[in-house]
């Protein structure tokens, strides 16, 4: 019997687009052949600082493969997805969404999104049409889902308007509840029904 790994891995090419500055993209599911580039990839969106949890630290490459080995574990069991967007065989996207099983099964339905784009690929949009084949993915792959989740920095205007746009709804906000470049921001917490 195949498992859902070796197919995932067999049908990990998603779809190709065009960004908005004329560079081809392929999105798809990462494999282990991964592991180097993402390393590589969420070193330097954390040095970058920017408006994600990492904030300057650096994972080494044996821990990114043992998170890569579990979320992988995640895919094949239905509990998450998660896509890399490459452009000329660079990593210049990453998206996931995990069930929330920190509430156990009654927390299940839920699925908890994330998203981060390089420096240099933001505003060509990449982000939505990572986050459209996401949820799209999520739909399919997870069974049971019925809510998506995210939270938001306040200041981070560009992703709350990209959140409106796919269907997120605000529904409440941790006030001074992020440490963001020395100041406390708010956080804004959204939710999406794919049901």
């Amino acid at each position: 019997m195949i498992s859902q790994t070796v197919l995932i891995m067999q049908e990990s090419f998603l779809k190709k687009i065009n960004t908005k500055n004329g560079k081809e993209a392929t999105i798809r599911y990462p494999t282990l052949d991964d592991v180097i580039e993402m390393t590589q990839y969420i070193n330097d969106i954390s040095r970058e600082d920017t408006y994600i949890t990492f904030s300057g630290e650096q994972i080494t490459l044996d821990e990114e493969k043992i998170y890569l080995l579990d979320l992988l574990k995640r895919i094949e069991n239905g509990d998450a997805v998660n896509l890399l967007c490459v452009i000329n065989g660079k990593i210049v996207g990453i998206t996931g969404i995990e069930r929330k099983i920190s509430a156990r099964r009654r927390g299940s339905h839920i699925g908890i999104y994330g998203i981060s784009v390089k420096k240099e690929y933001r505003g060509y949009g990449v982000g939505l049409e990572l986050s459209k084949s996401v949820i799209e993915e999520a739909r399919k792959r997870m069974a049971g889902l019925k809510i998506i989740t995210l939270s938001v920095y306040k200041p981070n205007e560009i992703a709350f308007s990209m959140y409106k746009k796919l269907g997120f709804v605000e529904y409440g906000v941790l006030p001074q509840g992020i440490s963001f470049h020395g100041e406390f921001v708010d956080e804004v917490e959204m939710y999406l029904s794919v049901i």
